[in-house]
């Protein structure tokens, strides 16, 4: 057997458990949530050896998935975004499988169904890569930057909930995150987008939405403010957050703005490092923004726009 039949082997049998738990899921009465939680993992801990594998690395002999995961991102950093989810799914390969369990219910079976499909989705993109060199791929992606549409709020709102409940976890406690529903800006786009003072641009890959971005009129005279800038998880660390960035660069200066500002949650290094990366400045202002129960103190970043 080739190397490469070794690694789509992999990425395989870590599918059909995927998709066992998911036709036990959608299929089966009463719903077996243990088997279906274990499919889930075995799944992850899978797809994310199939990526060692990829790249010649030695395949632990663990079901810990957050520690496989962690190798992956000691090879691309994209990774790290699936270490809380690494973390939740763990529990599943061993705690399911005797008689004294712990209490699994279906949110907790839909979870890891979809943390599951994201994380092998994200292995698939990224092994593809491998196979090709960045420029085919980003051409065959066809990505581009535009102008947001009113027919486009539904799935930037999907962009915008997803991203978030990916950002934020273990930063944001976890009720607020779990009850934060895909539609949850629908309504503030719809008002936003047929005013004057708000605007928004997405970043498409083969003409489907896989990042957002919010941006307002600050109170400063000729200054912007980045509401919201993100990207679907499994597309971070592929470089299109410069171009989408960039794009939105140039809008601004179209616009006639001058200075762009963003608030931050303090403890969201990879945003920060981010806008460090593109000229922000930290302004050693500190304010706080509630969320649920709890309040989260913001680092507030300017940028004088070339």
């Amino acid at each position: 057997m080739s190397e490469l039949d070794i690694i789509n082997e992999w990425l395989q049998i870590a599918y059909d458990d995927y998709d066992s738990a998911r036709f036990l899921y959608e299929n089966k009465i009463p719903k077996p949530l243990e088997i279906i939680c274990y499919h889930c993992q075995q799944s992850a801990e899978k797809s994310l050896k199939a990526y060692l594998c990829a790249n010649d690395i030695d395949i632990p002999k663990t079901h810990e998935v957050k520690r496989i995961c962690v190798q992956c991102s000691e090879v691309d950093g994209s990774f790290s975004v699936f270490f809380f989810d690494c973390e939740e799914l763990e529990v599943y390969a061993t705690e399911t499988r005797y008689p004294i369990r712990i209490e699994i219910d279906d949110t907790h079976a839909k979870r890891a169904l979809w943390q599951a499909s994201r994380i092998y989705e994200f292995v698939s993109r990224k092994i593809a890569l491998l196979k090709t060199s960045e420029a085919e791929c980003l051409e065959n992606r066809m990505i581009s930057v535009r102008m947001a549409q009113v027919q486009d709020i539904d799935r930037i709102s999907l962009v915008l909930a997803t991203s978030w409940r990916t950002a934020y976890r273990g930063i944001v406690d976890d009720d607020y995150l779990d009850a934060l529903r895909d539609d949850h800006w629908i309504e503030f786009l719809t008002s936003a987008l047929n005013g004057d003072s708000i605007f928004s641009m997405v970043l498409l890959d083969n003409q489907e939405i896989i990042g957002a971005s919010i941006l307002g009129k600050s109170e400063t005279e000729n200054e912007i403010q980045m509401i919201s800038f993100y990207l679907l998880p499994e597309n971070i660390g592929q470089g299109f957050g410069q171009t989408f960035y960039s794009e939105i660069e140039k809008e601004m200066r179209n616009k006639g703005f001058t200075t762009c500002v963003v608030d931050v949650l303090e403890n969201n290094k990879r945003a920060i490092r981010f806008y460090e990366a593109h000229g922000f400045v930290d302004m050693r202002v500190k304010e706080a923004v509630t969320l649920g129960k709890r309040s989260y103190p913001l680092r507030v970043f300017k940028k004088t726009l070339p």
